[in-house]
């Protein structure tokens, strides 16, 4: 199948693919954000544009947070903003590209990229010795903070439309609803219904968004 790829205002069509004839040097499954070179594709082998996602790590961090009124105690107490999560962006589906010329529906969805900005905690923290007063607690706060930046996009290697069977659409459904994603039913094709929860489970799994690419069907067990 030919990629159909039609951008408008950062829209970008999802579940294309492609089939080409060139060599290929792949990517790893340890880091979801490495693509595949265009011109450097495997003979045989099919290859998409996916949308390639942020790289997040958790971290913990304990706070003495004062719970008084420092009015009536004399103790050092200073309000701060951590940042819990910084700022983003993320991809999500819009109305249907009026331009579009396939006549086929499913093609013409696009998805459009939003800003989501910095999420913070306002804190009052204790500065004074934890001997000079009991009005504290230790509180802990989770950050989300950013590994690598995505929201580019980049060739990774696909299933090939004559992959995609009654059984691994089977299969890419029942993984989905195990893990909470409601999917549609059709086994004759990948409809939007599993397509919304395929593209939640990768943003949510910090995978490429947007095709059926292997790191995908892999985190899924989808065997083909």
């Amino acid at each position: 199948m030919k990629t159909k790829l039609l951008f408008a205002s950062l829209c970008l069509l999802v579940f294309s693919q492609c089939n080409v004839s060139q060599n290929s040097l792949g990517y790893s499954s340890h880091n979801p954000s490495r693509g595949v070179q265009a011109g450097q594709f495997e003979s045989g082998k099919c290859y998409g544009q996916s949308i390639v996602p942020d790289i997040r790590e958790k971290n913990a961090e304990s706070y003495i947070v004062y719970t008084g009124d420092e009015t009536q105690e004399d103790v050092l107490v200073e309000t701060v903003q951590i940042e819990v999560q910084p700022a983003s962006s993320q991809w999500i589906k819009k109305k249907a590209n009026n331009n579009c010329v396939s006549t086929d529906p499913n093609d013409c969805l696009v998805w459009c990229r939003v800003d989501i900005p910095a999420e913070y905690a306002t804190l009052k923290l204790l500065r004074s010795d934890t001997t000079e007063t009991t009005n504290y607690e230790i509180r802990e706060i989770t950050k989300d903070n950013v590994l690598s930046k995505g929201g580019f996009t980049q060739y990774f290697e696909v299933l090939c439309q004559s992959q995609v069977t009654t059984a691994v659409l089977q299969q890419i459904q029942n993984a989905l609803s195990a893990r909470g994603y409601e999917t549609g039913d059709d086994l004759k094709q990948l409809d939007p219904k599993t397509k919304k929860a395929l593209t939640q489970f990768q943003r949510d799994s910090q995978l490429p968004v947007g095709s059926l690419d292997m790191q995908t069907l892999a985190t899924l067990n989808v065997y083909y």
